[in-house]
């Protein structure tokens, strides 16, 4: 979600870059649930309709395998358990939903393909077995993801102030909120940063390995 108005108001501090420029060479944090709803608006209506569909999955990797091209090495940080403390916020994005789908479908009755296809999009939920099936291709093809305990973004947080990596990539302002020296912004767009000591942040062990 984000904090409204943030992004444009630290514009000062924010530069044109590539993510290899930013970051290759080093790791980086990747906000996982940001690109799982980009790629489930291509194929919202089959996941809305449970039709068979990989494109969200194949959405996922092909971005993936674009950081590796840019030799940097991600770490996919997955959303985990719901917090508590927003259950009444969920209960209503859910009932949006429902709102949505029902739309969508009396729309997709009536020919209007464009305005079923809004609603679609609106209706679908990323779901914890849409995470699992990226989860697998991306170890299938060697890449690194962890799931957070709560949201992924006090996780990705934890590892950038930690120095586990450089910065993290999401569209989620929330993350200079919670203290991230880099936060790197819309794939290709913008590196936000606070100060230059971003750019010295080390790479340290996680897990046993160099990152």
């Amino acid at each position: 979600m984000g904090i409204a108005s943030l992004l444009p108001t630290l514009k000062s501090i924010s530069r044109p870059s590539h993510v290899g420029d930013a970051y290759g060479g080093r790791a980086v944090a990747v906000d996982a649930y940001v690109w799982l709803h980009r790629g489930a608006y291509a194929c919202s209506r089959e996941l809305c309709e449970g039709a068979p569909t990989r494109q969200h999955v194949d959405y996922f990797l092909n971005r993936a395998r674009a950081l590796r091209r840019a030799d940097v090495r991600a770490i996919y940080v997955f959303d985990g358990g719901r917090l508590p403390g927003k259950a009444n916020e969920e209960a209503q994005r859910r009932r949006n939903r429902e709102e949505a789908l029902a739309k969508a479908k009396e729309h997709a009755r009536q020919g209007n393909a464009s305005a079923a296809h809004d609603n679609y999009v609106r209706a679908v939920d990323v779901t914890p077995e849409m995470a699992r099936e990226v989860i697998e291709a991306l170890s299938r093809e060697g890449f690194e993801s962890l799931t957070a305990p709560y949201e992924a973004d006090a996780q990705m947080a934890y590892l950038a102030k930690r120095g586990m990596v450089a910065g993290v990539i999401t569209e989620d302002s929330d993350l200079i909120a919670h203290g991230c020296r880099s936060v790197f912004t819309k794939m290709g767009g913008c590196l936000l940063y606070t100060s230059d000591a971003a750019d010295d942040t080390p790479c340290v062990d996680l897990g046993g390995r160099r990152i």
